[in-house]
């Protein structure tokens, strides 16, 4: 299925939007790694709806700003991004790990969303849970830091990362530690508003998830009121790592306003 690689003009500038798929409208926002590649999971959501991926300001091929230093001046312009969206239709939000907190901001300022979907997010803290630094760690550290199989990371992170790919990882490197530096992956102030969220929410984690181990996923469950769904086997890029598990519990938080039939539009079993 082909992907439409296209950009439009936001407050930051040129903001790159790829979309893949047709039906109800269901955002993504990717993560501290960016997203250089088009993903397994996106194919498998695009399967049955229209899958609307950004690459997230001073992320990938975006424009960076000067206005944009802080989280939510992101999800000032998703917002934006939303707005521009036709038709004017309830979007289900899906956000991994920085793409998660901006989905969190958004969904306290938005009343178009349908639903909401966290998958290994960050935003909030939990004191005394022991977690590991990707802003720090060696390259040969990062595959065994971000995903339970290091050798699957291995490959994910070459394959990201090789030839045309370098110079916007580094990018997204920099982008990532001028958001979420200090303090690391959240705001201390964000906790307390997330009982503002209304609409549905799922919050997917991956079980091995060294980074923001499972503890921040119930945190974050419990003051949004949201499910939360461990995946086994899967660390911190679980939608890389375990695709179809985790596109099977998105489209199954997403059809909680629809009458999809989840299994069907990724024509595999419940059973993973």
């Amino acid at each position: 299925m082909q992907v439409i690689d296209s950009s439009i003009e936001s407050e930051c500038g040129r903001l790159r939007v790829r979309s893949q798929g047709s039906g109800a409208p269901l955002v993504f926002l990717h993560g501290a790694h960016g997203m250089n590649t088009w993903p397994r999971y996106l194919d498998l959501l695009a399967g049955s709806r229209r899958v609307i991926a950004p690459d997230l300001p001073g992320f990938g091929q975006s424009s960076m700003s000067a206005t944009t230093t802080r989280v939510h001046d992101l999800a000032r312009i998703m917002l934006d991004l939303l707005d521009s969206l036709e038709p004017t239709e309830p979007v289900d939000l899906v956000g991994h790990c920085i793409g998660g907190w901006i989905g969190l901001e958004m969904a306290m300022r938005c009343a178009r969303l349908r639903s909401l979907t966290l998958i290994n997010s960050a935003g909030v803290h939990v004191s005394g849970v022991r977690r590991g630094d990707f802003f720090i760690a060696s390259p040969a550290e990062l595959p065994a830091l971000l995903f339970a199989d290091p050798l699957a990371g291995e490959r994910y992170l070459q394959a990201e990362s090789a030839g045309e790919f370098e110079s916007a990882t580094f990018q997204n490197r920099q982008m990532a530690a001028r958001l979420a530096w200090s303090p690391r992956l959240f705001d201390p102030e964000l906790a307390k508003w997330l009982c503002r969220i209304r609409v549905p929410t799922r919050v997917i984690w991956g079980e091995a998830n060294q980074i923001l181990p499972p503890p921040f996923g119930e945190a974050i469950a419990q003051r949004t009121g949201g499910t939360l769904h461990l995946i086994a086997g899967a660390g911190h890029l679980a939608h890389i790592e375990r695709a179809h598990e985790c596109a099977l519990a998105t489209l199954d938080q997403t059809a909680a306003e629809q009458t999809t039939d989840t299994a069907a539009a990724l024509g595999v079993s419940r059973r993973i």
